[in-house]
Parts: structure tokens; C-alpha cells; sequence
């Protein structure tokens, strides 16, 4: 369409400019619409929900005491699994009686991985009496590190272990919960430590006695157990690695929505002039 001249310069000045200012305001908005369909586009699909939020870091306690059965391995290796994919960085105690620092804060979490062998099933070596049972292999720590229970012990190792080097982490706890009672007392104490540097706890439990499980809701809230359903499936105790989630499409759509709206004010408000056609004398 070619311009038509005018006179008119002053009269269609200002039309001119708020036209001109309404096509760039909406180029932009349909540029920053564009760009979040593109955005939820991508993150829209099927992932894996793990135990830690990619990148996280945290202290993992590891209990390792006589009162973990090898029944249980299934749900703690799971959970090392997943916490050793997470990419964030972790450091590790392990305890029974007594705590050990394993790894320190700030390690990458994928060096958990060594300690899984000790978890997984493995095949029965010639010279050990064969019968049904699963077979695991020994770990360093079978015959000098597992006589007692001492949750309290632990759970300050990795406070100290945190303010030691400075680091902003959360603690997750593995352990089936089962203490003596002279340290009972102990424990209430370590709790409340960790609420008073404002430490998060979380804790993966392993099966632990209502009382013990009781214990823990009581001291350090309800909330402070991870489902253990992402650890178990429903059909009888097979163990899988996470849940898969599905992200919501909600911001797609409005997204989506957003940019057909757009497009729409740009066809109304900015399309070109239509005159009606001159008729000859």
C-alpha cells in the first residue's frame, strides 16, 4: 500500500506517535510471551522426583548399628542412589554407637556412590555356607562399629560439621530410630540444637517402631519424616529409584494464552488502514 499524501502533518502527528508507540509495546509483549511458551514448554515433561532438590547440600547421617537389618538395605540404598544423582554436594557421617566423619561438607554427592556395594545383593562367594538369605558383602564396619545405638552423637557431628566449615546445608537422617534410653535425653538436646542454628532436619525412616517414629514427630515435627512412598512401590516391597512426576501444563496454557491475546490486539490495533475506495464523477 503506497502513502497517501496529505496536509494534515500536525492533525496526524499524534496518531501517528501513539501508533507507533502501541506496535512496539506490543512486539515486546509478544517477544516476552513467546519466550515464556518457549520456557514452559521446555520444563513441561516427565522427570524423576528424587530425595534432593537438584544442586542441594546437605549432611547425610547414615545409621549403620546392629539395628538395621539387611532387610532395610533396599530402602537406604535407594535413598544414597538418589541422593548421589542429585549434582549438589553432600558430607556423610555414619554411626552406631559412635559417629565418624566420612566424607566432609562440600563433597560432590556422587561420591557416595562407593558405599551402595555394601547395600546391593550380591553373589554368595564358594566358601560361605549357601542358604536362602541375600548375601552382602562385609563392609569395614561389620565387626568394631555397631555395638549400640547413639542418634544424639550423630546428629551433633553434623552440627558441628556445618558450622565447622561454614556451610548453608540441611542434615537427612537415615536411620530406623530405635536409641537406648541414657540416650534419650541426649537426643531431645540434639534436637533442639539443630532448631536452634535453624539446621533442617529431614528423616528417612527405616522402619522404625511406632515409639521411636512417635519420638521424632513429637521433638521435631511431623513434617520432618520424607515420604517413604518414594522409596517403596505399592505391589510388595520392590524398590525404585523415585517416582516419576509430571510437570503441570498450567503455565503453558497461560502462557499460551497470553500470546493468542496478543496476537489478537496486534491484528486489531495495528493492522493496516482499509479505505473505502474513491468513486469517479
Amino acid at each position: 500500500m503506497r502513502a497517501i499524501p496529505t496536509s494534515e502533518r500536525t492533525l496526524l502527528g499524534r496518531p501517528a506517535r501513539r501508533t507507533a508507540a502501541v506496535a512496539l509495546a506490543l512486539a515486546l509483549a509478544l517477544a516476552l510471551a513467546a519466550a515464556a511458551v518457549a520456557q514452559s514448554a521446555r520444563d513441561l515433561g516427565t522427570r524423576q522426583e528424587g530425595l534432593l532438590a537438584r544442586g542441594d547440600s546437605v549432611i547425610v547421617v547414615v545409621d549403620l548399628s546392629l539395628s538395621i537389618p539387611p532387610v532395610v538395605y533396599g530402602r537406604m540404598w535407594t535413598a544414597l542412589d538418589s541422593a548421589s544423582r542429585s549434582g549438589g554436594s553432600v558430607g556423610l557421617v555414619i554411626f552406631s554407637d559412635t559417629a565418624y566423619e566420612l566424607l566432609p561438607p562440600g563433597t560432590p554427592a556422587v561420591e557416595l556412590r562407593p558405599l551402595l556395594r555394601f547395600l546391593k545383593p550380591t553373589e554368595r562367594p564358594p566358601e560361605v555356607f549357601p542358604d536362602d538369605r541375600p548375601y552382602y558383602m562385609p563392609d569395614p564396619w561389620s565387626q568394631t562399629f555397631r555395638s549400640g545405638t547413639r542418634i544424639s552423637g550423630a546428629l551433633n557431628l553434623a552440627r558441628d560439621m556445618v558450622q565447622r566449615d561454614r556451610v548453608k546445608a540441611r542434615v537427612i537422617l537415615l536411620s530406623d530410630l530405635h536409641f537406648s534410653q541414657d540416650d534419650r535425653r541426649p537426643l531431645q538436646d540434639a534436637l533442639r540444637g539443630l532448631r536452634e542454628v535453624q539446621l533442617p532436619l529431614r528423616v528417612v525412616p527405616l522402619f522404625p517402631l511406632p515409639e521411636n517414629r512417635a519420638f521424632f514427630a513429637d521433638h521435631a515435627g511431623p513434617q520432618v519424616f520424607v515420604d517413604w512412598r518414594r522409596f517403596t512401590s505399592a505391589g510388595g516391597g520392590r524398590i525404585e529409584a523415585a517416582r516419576a512426576a509430571v510437570a503441570s501444563p498450567l503455565t503453558l496454557v497461560l502462557a499460551a494464552a497470553v500470546l493468542l491475546a496478543l496476537l489478537g490486539a496486534n491484528e486489531l490495533w495495528c493492522r493496516r488502514l482499509d479505505l473505502p475506495e474513491g468513486k469517479l464523477a
